[in-house]
């Protein structure tokens, strides 16, 4: 708590102090009220958040979504239960929850995003994906 509480003041309350009065020999800093405070990572620009909008929510977009495959008739293979985002990078991984396909009660498997196509009628489809392949795949374990 300690930590959010100095991080919300250093990005907030820091940037609108002058120490302009120090180099004139004035021993506290002035509080200038008409500057606005920098914006560090906050998105002003409404450009950019008119394209943040048009995109994929995790939350209501991805998570919990089904995955079929593209089997006649298409089978659910699992739900998306996670993803992992690289460092500087976009969307890296898909974990998902594949135990109901393969007859276990839970078994997660790493899935590379690239090869997700935009979801048909809510559900992501990974084509050429079995039954075996998945029960063959490692388990997916969070580091610890």
């Amino acid at each position: 708590m300690v930590r959010l509480l100095c991080a919300v003041f250093l990005a907030f309350a820091l940037p609108v102090l002058s120490f302009s009065s120090v180099a004139q020999g004035q021993q506290e800093p002035t509080l200038k009220i008409d500057e606005p405070p920098l914006t560090g990572s906050v998105v002003t620009k409404q450009s950019r958040v008119d394209m943040a909008v048009k995109g994929w929510s995790a939350k209501h977009d991805i998570l919990g979504k089904e995955i079929i495959n593209d089997a006649a008739p298409p089978q659910t293979i699992g739900t998306i239960a996670d993803i992992i985002i690289e460092y500087g990078a976009n969307v890296s991984y898909a974990i998902v929850d594949v135990g109901k396909f393969v007859g276990k009660k839970k078994k997660y498997v790493l899935f590379d995003a690239k090869y997700f196509s935009p979801p048909i009628a809510g559900k992501f489809v990974l084509p050429g994906i079995t039954k075996e392949m998945l029960a063959a795949a490692p388990q997916f374990r969070y580091a610890r």
